[in-house]
């Protein structure tokens, strides 16, 4: 029997209602605060789901007060019930703060719960992203390794991307530079196969940990 909510209503009407009050459908008109609302009620029995729209609208203030350490704890929620990608949103809300090792941290956990028939390209390409700009070990290189293509060919698009809509030089160059970095490493991990030992990162970065 699906679970239920003490008025009656299964969790995914609950869910479905919140979603429309969230989303605003054309019919149901946008209301975040009664999206959390039944959110809340949702995550009280213990549906990920909930929790992990309850930590977009605390860690982004919709609908309610911008609250980082709650978004934190319904990412968490989110994680442990199976959402595993809310590992790279908690990455990402720490690397936004500054909290490099709190965001590192994230990461190996999203590398150890990712289905390894599900590689996520995009996933990775933030990773890396993360790795350059923090000058932090590449420490999930064996995930990343196999995808090198599809990553600088992801990377290639957002740079063209970013030309096209005539970002400020300064962004342009630091993702210029990143490229260079990424097309590095690739050149590294393959002279260090022949020589049997480790890549190291160009210039100030670090030296990649396999």
């Amino acid at each position: 029997m699906a679970a239920q909510h003490k008025d009656g209503a299964s969790i995914a009407e609950l869910l479905d209602q919140a979603n429309a009050y969230f989303a605003g459908d054309g019919v149901i008109p946008r209301d975040y605060r009664k999206a959390l609302q039944i959110y809340k009620q949702v995550a009280r029995l213990g549906d990920p789901r909930a929790h992990y729209s309850l930590a977009v609208m605390y860690a982004n203030g919709m609908g309610v007060a911008q609250a980082l350490d709650t978004a934190v704890e319904h990412y968490r929620a989110a994680a442990a019930g199976g959402i595993y990608g809310s590992w790279v949103d908690l990455a990402t809300l720490f690397f936004a703060q500054g909290q490099f090792d709190n965001a590192f941290l994230c990461w190996k956990d999203y590398f150890e719960c990712e289905p390894a028939n599900q590689p996520d390209i995009d996933n990775r390409q933030l990773y890396l992203h993360h790795c350059i700009q923090a000058q932090h070990p590449v420490e999930h290189w064996d995930s990343i390794w196999p995808y090198r293509g599809p990553i600088l060919k992801a990377e290639a698009q957002l740079l063209n991307s970013m030309r096209e809509r005539g970002l400020d030089s300064s962004a342009i160059t630091s993702a210029e530079r990143r490229m260079a970095v990424m097309r590095s490493l690739w050149q590294q991990d393959e002279e260090a196969s022949r020589s049997k030992s480790l890549p190291a990162f160009p210039g100030d970065i670090k030296r990649v940990v396999r």
